[in-house]
């Protein structure tokens, strides 16, 4: 495909290169797009191109756009239309992508007021708007939910919503049970957690032999490879135990 791309003397050799946009081959679409963005295009091109915007490579939804906002406001507005309503999420959000970039040109406000109104009908005509959707909307629109901060949830959840957490206080008894058959002096098996040495602290004392260790003498890696051979000792001492 390579040695196709060159400027186009017809309108067949046109329509070629406009595909190579989407080559499957990186350098091939980047030596095409160099030459679309500088041709002229006929009608049909432009059709190509928007077809292009089902697939979801970035490099490729990138070219196609910025070749596709240079478009006039009336054809603009109704490539934004058919973007909007079509069945594939990847097209629509190219749509609501459009509308982002005319939302912040400052010397296309008018054709963003005229193109925005697109949302209505595509909320009209989309059964299911998914999360991506929905929040690129949020921001065109300037709802408040754009604005929403963590104590807000970001828009995205309820921050006030109830949640009442269910415990299983049987199963919380055995796993203390097990805890503190292997750490009998642990915080949790005494009863005195957060009032004790650390955890951490005491799994140093029990793999330094019991010598107090300088800070920087301790290997805290060697003591959790060592806390994890423990643990792989003894996983089956439980099942051992109900067999006897």
């Amino acid at each position: 495909m390579l040695f196709l791309i060159r400027e186009p003397a017809n309108a067949r050799q046109r329509e070629i290169l406009v595909d190579a946009v989407a080559d499957k081959e990186t350098y091939t679409r980047q030596e095409a797009a160099k030459l679309v963005k500088k041709m002229k295009l006929a009608p049909e091109n432009y059709m190509q191109l928007e077809n292009m915007l089902k697939y979801k490579k970035s490099d490729i939804r990138e070219t196609v756009l910025s070749i596709l906002y240079q478009m006039d406001e009336e054809k603009l507005d109704g490539l934004i239309g058919r973007l909007l309503t079509d069945a594939k999420e990847e097209k629509r959000t190219a749509g609501l992508d459009l509308l982002l970039q005319l939302k912040k040109d400052e010397k296309r406000q008018r054709t963003f007021a005229k193109c925005v109104a697109q949302i209505d009908h595509m909320a009209q005509s989309v059964a299911n708007i998914s999360t991506k959707e929905q929040i690129l909307i949020r921001e065109i629109r300037n709802t408040h939910a754009e604005q929403a901060d963590a104590e807000a949830g970001y828009g995205l959840y309820d921050v006030n919503a109830a949640y009442d957490p269910v415990f299983d206080s049987v199963y919380l008894e055995v796993c203390k049970d097990v805890y503190r058959r292997y750490f009998p002096e642990s915080g949790i098996a005494t009863g005195n957690a957060g009032k004790s040495a650390g955890v951490l602290a005491k799994l140093k004392a029990k793999f330094t032999s019991g010598k107090k260790a300088e800070p920087d003498t301790v290997d805290i890696h060697h003591v959790l490879r060592e806390l994890d051979a423990l643990f792989d000792a003894h996983k089956n001492d439980e099942e051992a135990r109900r067999g006897d």
